[in-house]
């Protein structure tokens, strides 16, 4: 089992990005800074709904 996984996981490494994409950059960052960064919000937004850009 412990091979299997192994290689089921060195398989999914390239679409990594595809299949989990990173999470929206105010997700990273603490709640007072969200406050004065509302451009940094629409662009985790767009990257969000245009991954591949």
């Amino acid at each position: 089992m412990k091979s299997i996984r192994h290689i089921t996981t060195r398989s999914l490494t390239p679409f990594r990005g595809q299949l989990f994409p990173m999470p929206p950059r105010e997700a990273l960052l603490p709640q007072n800074e969200l406050a004065w960064l509302p451009e940094e919000r629409k662009t985790a937004h767009e990257l969000i709904e245009h991954p591949f850009l």
